[in-house]
């Protein structure tokens, strides 16, 4: 008896990891016949997040993703720009050589290479990597 619903168990994880995986592929379609069509750029469906205060937001060029960043000052090494709701990146690699991320125990902040002495640099570079972020998630386009 036991056998029999473990098996059934591992048959509903299976199946419920096969549907997320449908749904992001019919995703990826959606969002390439958009492009290859021309179509106007859609407005993101925003996922229900906490609250955080102090949360910054940012809209991509094109219009198709909102981030949402938290800044924070880090003592002897300048500002930290902190990825509260990370994009869906599809097929590409989410490895944080590829998505210029690094971690640590607050969260996954935006890998920098030059030291952000103010919260106006930050912010900068949130809306930097969010648009390089993008063009990498839609056309492969490394940064």
């Amino acid at each position: 008896m036991a056998d029999v619903i473990a098996g059934a168990l591992a048959t509903c994880v299976l199946l419920i990891g096969l549907l997320a995986l449908t749904a992001k592929v019919i995703s990826l379609l959606h969002r390439l016949v958009g492009q290859v069509r021309g179509e106007p750029a859609v407005p993101p469906v925003l996922r229900p997040s906490r609250p955080v205060p102090g949360a910054i937001f940012y809209r991509t060029r094109n219009g198709r993703a909102d981030y949402r960043f938290l800044i924070r000052q880090v003592p002897n090494d300048g500002y930290r720009v902190y990825i509260l709701d990370p994009p869906d990146y599809g097929t590409r690699s989410i490895g944080n050589l590829a998505t210029h991320q690094l971690q640590d125990a607050t969260g996954h902040y935006i890998c920098w290479t030059q030291r952000l002495n103010s919260e106006d640099q930050a912010r900068r570079v949130a809306a930097l990597w969010a648009d390089k972020t993008e063009d990498y998630i839609l056309n492969g386009i490394p940064f």
